[in-house]
């Protein structure tokens, strides 16, 4: 998620319910249910003028609870655990159904209160 695009790729690339910003972090773009492409800054919405379209862009993580996330990891899906915490891990991919203590430093409340993202 962390490949940069060009602005045409990010506008082919990005489906409902997914949002895009850009490097700098200035603009935001996100596909709504009939199809446009809506993009704003702080001030908001913006037309593509040069700077937009000049821009590299990021899909930022479409971020799901821990039910979710488990019901997509009994379904055979991969899921990702992201971390922010000194001294853990930043992310921990899990491919299939694991015991805690295999995992030394993830707690309960980090993975029931965690952010969670379905990979395939």
């Amino acid at each position: 998620m962390s490949n940069l695009l060009t602005t045409g790729q990010m506008i082919d690339g990005l489906v409902f319910g997914e949002i895009a910003e850009t490097s700098d972090k200035k603009y935001q773009a996100r596909k709504t249910e009939y199809g446009s492409i809506c993009i704003s800054n702080e001030h908001g919405n913006v037309g593509l003028n040069p700077t937009v379209l000049s821009a590299k862009w990021r899909k930022l993580p479409k971020f799901v609870r821990f039910g979710e996330a488990m019901e997509a990891l009994n379904g055979g899906r991969d899921v990702t655990l992201h971390l922010s915490e000194e001294g853990k891990p930043e992310t921990t991919l899990f491919r299939t159904w694991f015991h805690l203590e295999t995992r030394e430093g993830i707690t309960f409340a980090d993975m029931f209160d965690g952010k969670w993202t379905i990979e395939n």
